[in-house]
């Protein structure tokens, strides 16, 4: 029987979203990266993560590049500055063709700067509006 592989995920941003999906995906096995320009955001991490972590801006292609970025199947941009995001995640897309890519938004009027189908986007605002939707008797309109 074939081993299989095990997949290799660069997430920039230690935020308490990257630090919740280090420990998860380090739970499965994944070979994991957190880069973050703070060191104490790594204090967050889990008793459970194994994977590296790496004090260094991670739209930094250089650093990218140091940490294996060539062989990366997921990328993760969560930090709090969504021009960061953006800006890391069309570098794993443009520049490296990251298969899987994924950025944390927060202004839904941003994603206009996102021109490519293969960044998947995720919208806090969004997600709490959908849940406020399904606990709650309020009616919300979608338009506003």
């Amino acid at each position: 029987m074939a081993k299989e592989k095990h997949r290799n995920v660069i997430i920039v941003g230690c935020s308490r979203f990257g630090v919740k999906l280090a420990g998860s995906l380090s739970s499965l096995g994944y070979n994991l990266t957190i880069i973050d320009k703070d060191e104490s955001s790594f204090l967050k991490l889990p008793d459970n993560y194994s994977g590296y972590e790496v004090c260094a801006d991670g739209t930094d292609v250089n650093i990218l590049k140091d940490n294996g970025i060539e062989s990366t199947d997921m990328f993760i941009a969560v930090t709090e500055s969504e021009n960061a995001n953006i800006l890391a995640a069309k570098i794993a897309r443009e520049i490296y063709d990251v298969p899987e890519v994924y950025i944390r938004l927060t202004d839904i009027e941003k994603e206009t700067l996102i021109d490519d189908p293969n960044i998947k986007a995720i919208y806090p605002f969004k997600l709490s509006v959908e849940e406020f939707k399904k606990i709650s008797s309020v009616q919300i309109d979608d338009e506003q």
